[in-house]
């Protein structure tokens, strides 16, 4: 479980994160794809959507994974709500 205020750090964080915020997408690519890792559900998230590695967007799968290893993918679904 989480608190509120790891809610709100989440849900303030989601704003500057596009991880974050396609979270959905990412699990559903990690539904889909059968991918066990949703870090690598995320990789694949990037190259679905011609996405380029530039040094901002590492470091925002890098704090996403962050979280998701900390909190179950539901969890921050519901965070996020």
């Amino acid at each position: 479980m989480y608190t509120e205020e790891e809610k709100n750090e989440v849900k303030e964080l989601s704003s500057k994160n596009r991880f974050l915020r396609d979270i959905e997408k990412i699990e559903r690519i990690q539904q889909i794809e059968n991918i066990d890792k949703i870090e690598d559900a995320a990789d694949r998230y990037i190259t679905l959507n011609h996405l380029d590695r530039t040094a901002e967007l590492m470091s925002s799968y890098r704090e996403f994974v962050k979280i998701a290893l900390k909190y179950r993918v539901d969890e921050i679904i519901d965070m996020l709500k």
